[in-house]
């Protein structure tokens, strides 16, 4: 009945696990109710199943050039797609088989936008695939230990001057080898997310430094344990247009690097890290002194069980306490989103709770339990009261004494409620 409706809808999203239901709720796009869909997503699909669904939906809907698929792509499955939607300039899936690989990138020539995960094939075949590919836009790809990445990726960025944005993800087959150059080639590149490249060294981040500089505007690394401050000193350096930049999970990066960060980098508007022992009130110091405009709009800090106190941190160690708060809030003034998913020690949960009307254009807020200290309910009435915030998300079970979980509840129940959407998870 949504779809009958809808006959200007442009994206769609829909999750599944029977053929039947999804079937029958994908029957008005199939009829062509829904002509001018640009953007699918289907999730939960059985591969054995869906080719006729999608035939239907590539005959009806000759505008759609984004495909999400959640399951295996087979070559039977790749030829469907390719057959079906001519103008696919973006698509996504899990996993792919080798043949299903080679189907897909040679039958879209207008490719932009590709997510998937690298498919074991041999040494001749990435050869081939790596100089029929689509000049792309954005690659997301998980490469996990396939150990041929290095040769596709020197063949595969000579095709590659228009790409802007790359993403590693469980990527230990990708090595200094394969990123030099992608960092070298890749002209147009302005954003990299790296996460878990376990043997990605600091000179991959120094040639992204050099080739780059600022033209690099957005930067990610997670759990990349081989990376050290040497290389994060010269991102710091050489790119200082960064408008977001986050660290997270790198038990070898210390203050020191990420202070030299937020001096240099004085256009930040998201900039997230890992709290260690004795580094968090350090580089918050440094936002706070800066004597340039700030323009931070996002600011994420995390708790890691597995990092160590940060030793270069030099005595009398700072404090994170109320006047850090406020003196955050006076100098970052823009900050519409403040995540404190760490072990706050020095503040109360009401001196917090104080601070927190001082980001008055605060809009989205997660606390973390502060030691074996409650939330109560009163808390979350004083937060309801903050004139621009929208949600509030407590973070660990112990958060909230049981009143304040009893007037969530309570405000879960009315159709009304006054103040921010508040939630608590695990």
């Amino acid at each position: 009945m949504f779809l009958k409706n809808c006959p200007g809808l442009i994206s769609f999203a829909i999750f599944s696990h029977k053929s039947s239901s999804l079937g029958i709720a994908l029957r008005p796009i199939r009829d062509g109710k829904c002509s001018r869909l640009q953007h699918l997503d289907l999730q939960h699909w059985k591969s054995e199943w869906k080719h006729d669904i999608l035939k239907d939906i590539g005959n009806r809907c000759p505008l759609l050039t984004t495909l999400i698929i959640s399951s295996l792509v087979t070559n039977t499955l790749a030829t469907t797609i390719v057959n079906s939607f001519p103008n696919l300039k973006g698509f996504t899936c899990n996993t792919i088989t080798g043949a299903g690989f080679t189907i897909l990138i040679s039958g879209f020539p207008k490719l932009k936008f590709l997510s998937l995960e690298f498919p074991y094939i041999s040494f001749e075949t990435a050869l081939a695939v790596a100089m029929d590919f689509p000049p792309l836009e954005s690659f997301n790809l998980r490469i996990k230990s396939y150990k041929g990445f290095d040769h596709f990726a020197r063949l595969w960025v000579q095709g590659q001057s228009y790409l802007q944005h790359i993403e590693f993800d469980s990527a230990r087959g990708l090595s200094d080898d394969s990123f030099l150059p992608i960092a070298q080639y890749c002209h147009q590149l302005e954003s990299v997310e790296l996460r878990s490249c376990t043997n990605l060294t600091d000179s991959s981040i120094m040639a992204l430094a050099k080739y780059r500089n600022i033209k690099l505007k957005r930067f990610t690394i997670i759990h990349c344990n081989q990376l050290t401050d040497l290389g994060l000193n010269d991102l710091a350096k050489y790119c200082n247009n960064l408008r977001k930049c986050t660290i997270l999970g790198c038990l070898n990066i210390s203050h020191s690097s990420l202070s030299n960060i937020v001096k240099n980098c004085n256009n930040l508007q998201e900039f997230g890290f890992t709290n260690r022992p004795m580094m968090t009130p350090t580089i918050v110091m440094e936002l706070i002194n800066n004597d340039l405009e700030n323009f931070l709009e996002i600011l994420d800090i995390r708790s890691d069980d597995l990092a160590t106190a940060d030793s270069s941190v030099k005595k009398p160690y700072p404090k994170f306490d109320l006047n850090l708060m406020i003196n955050l809030a006076e100098k970052c003034q823009n900050i519409r989103k403040l995540s404190l998913r760490f072990n706050m020690v020095g503040l109360s949960p009401d001196e917090l709770i104080q601070a927190i009307h001082k980001f008055h254009k605060l809009e989205k807020l997660e606390i973390l339990t502060i030691g074996d200290k409650e939330f109560k309910k009163d808390h979350i009435k004083e937060l309801e009261t903050h004139r621009r915030l929208k949600e509030v998300k407590f973070v660990g079970n112990s958060a909230l004494d049981q009143d304040a979980k009893i007037y969530l509840v309570y405000r879960k129940s009315k159709e009304k409620c006054q103040g921010p959407f508040i939630t608590i998870s695990l």
